[in-house]
């Protein structure tokens, strides 16, 4: 996802990044010299280029083999149906084999197999050729991929490059916690780039938050959500007595307790005093994302 031009922006606003090329980019730089077909591997290889670029190169066997494995049953489906439609020819002597021969043109561009499939017509019964050396040709990067980054190899050798490129499922996971649920990271129209930036920095130090209650919290069996929404249940209890109040917290119980001691939090001894409207009270105002709209100028 991240090209050329955002490498650039990134590298300027002092941004590390870590992503894949396609496999047109390696064939570009396999036909500049600038990586070899040999160093891809099950081991991990790397090649750092004069201005600075790194390659971290791989490849994966059962990859490779799943890849081939697809190939051979895109084959057998485009034969399947080639079967099919020469049988219809020699049943139906009026029909048209170049009609025929359309309908399985399509079906080779569909299973996208027509680099190395061709089909013609042959006394009324359509056949299929494969290109066996465009086929070794295409076979060659199976399981092949390239990673590139700008992050030096003092920050990060090549192994924590290729780690942190298969956490990508936890990056992924990373953007529905900030763009969904309790963060709620939106687009907002304030104009002004540093208050973008404010704005997607406290989501991503809440975010930090989230990670590291969820890493203490492992061994609870409930979301960080519904762990934080349990913890909202902790009340204070104010008692006026003959004009003098006393207002304090019980002890929590047990499931809270526990969230404070896996977290290594004090549980508070107090709580903002509340007037049932406003949580801050004594002209306090605290806002959430859902409370601010219907306090803001018309």
């Amino acid at each position: 996802m991240i090209k050329s031009a955002q490498q650039k922006e990134l590298t300027a606003e002092n941004f590390g990044f870590i992503t894949a090329l396609t496999k047109s980019q390696i064939e570009t730089l396999i036909k500049k010299d600038i990586v070899q077909l040999e160093l891809f591997d099950e081991q991990i290889n790397e090649v750092e280029t004069e201005d600075g670029k790194r390659y971290v190169l791989k490849r994966n066997p059962i990859r490779a083999e799943e890849i081939a494995a697809s190939r051979k049953s895109k084959f057998q489906s485009l034969s399947d149906f080639v079967a099919k439609k020469n049988e219809y020819l020699s049943s139906h002597h009026k029909a048209s084999p170049e009609k025929a021969l359309q309908h399985v043109q399509r079906r080779v561009i569909t299973l996208k197999i027509d680099a190395w499939v061709k089909c013609e017509v042959d006394e009324r019964k359509i056949a299929l050729q494969t290109d066996d050396a465009k086929l070794q040709e295409l076979s060659l990067l199976d399981g092949c991929y390239c990673l590139t980054t700008n992050v030096s190899a003092e920050a990060m050798d090549k192994e924590s490059v290729h780690a942190r490129y298969k956490d990508l499922a936890m990056v992924e996971e990373a953007f529905r916690t900030c763009k969904t649920g309790h963060l709620e990271l939106r687009p907002i129209y304030v104009r002004k780039p540093v208050r973008t930036r404010a704005h997607v920095f406290v989501v991503m130090l809440s975010y930090l938050l989230v990670r590291e209650l969820r890493e203490a919290w492992r061994e609870v069996d409930a979301t960080v959500a519904e762990s934080l929404d349990l913890l909202s249940s902790l009340c204070g209890v104010r008692v006026t007595v003959q004009g003098i109040e006393i207002y304090k917290i019980p002890s929590p119980r047990t499931e809270l307790a526990r969230l404070f001691k896996l977290s290594g939090v004090t549980a508070p001894k107090v709580l903002p005093k509340g007037d049932g409207v406003n949580a801050g009270g004594a002209g306090r105002n605290v806002d959430t994302g859902r409370k601010l709209p219907s306090r803001r100028k018309q």
